[in-house]
């Protein structure tokens, strides 16, 4: 009951994934939009993106405690401790141009394009009651290196582009037939785990509380 647009996944696996919408998204968004954004967060489900973050926040947390007893608290600080807080924000950016990706695909990348551009908006009339949850779903701030998503522009360019659509693994041209003919649906794509690991090879990892959200 939010009057921003937002919308998340959570739960570590698929079976007892669940997805929320606020009403603002709901009230303001098209049907094509919304159905761009539930696509985004099916293919955070899809991809167990909030497992992986968890498991990185679980092995972050266990070697913080491993120097510590070893008495390396300084290290563990000063650090361990940022560096991999800025990894594992990294890699969280990264899921959020795959999930776009699908969400772009599924339904059309303008439809996914247009969703982030109206939360941009709307994020800037956001009421007090917002800006008090703002932490809990937009996960905003104004450092990219800190953020778990990366800017709006930044993903609309990527929709634009295709940058990350592209490298789905579904050809292009069975997509192309299936839109093109309306009594054939749109085969759906086996979600990007390996171009995942291509675009960042050596890390394993994956949300420290099971959540993903939608928006910026």
């Amino acid at each position: 009951d939010d009057e921003s647009i937002n919308a998340f996944a959570m739960g570590v696996s698929q079976k007892e994934a669940l997805i929320a919408f606020s009403q603002g998204a709901i009230d303001k968004l098209t049907r094509e939009e919304l159905d761009a954004v539930m696509a985004h967060e099916l293919a955070h489900v899809a991809n167990h993106d909030m497992a992986r973050m968890t498991y990185a926040y679980g092995l972050q947390s266990s070697l913080t405690w491993f120097l510590f007893f070893r008495g390396f608290k300084q290290i563990a600080k000063w650090l361990f401790t940022p560096i991999s807080e800025l990894e594992i924000m990294r890699f969280s950016r990264q899921r959020e141009y795959w999930a776009d990706a699908v969400g772009g695909l599924l339904t059309s990348p303008e439809a996914m394009a247009n969703a982030l551009l109206k939360i941009e908006e709307d994020d800037a009339k956001q009421n007090e009651r917002s800006k008090h949850i703002a932490h809990f779903m937009f996960q905003s701030q104004a450092n990219a290196l800190f953020s778990t998503h990366p800017k709006i522009p930044n993903r609309v360019k990527a929709l634009q582009d295709k940058t990350y659509i592209e490298r789905l693994p579904t050809t292009s041209s069975a997509v192309t037939e299936a839109k093109a003919d309306e009594d054939q649906t749109i085969p759906t794509p086996v979600l990007p785990a390996p171009p995942m690991q291509q675009a960042d090879p050596g890390f394993v990892g994956g949300a420290g509380n099971g959540m993903i959200s939608f928006g910026s």
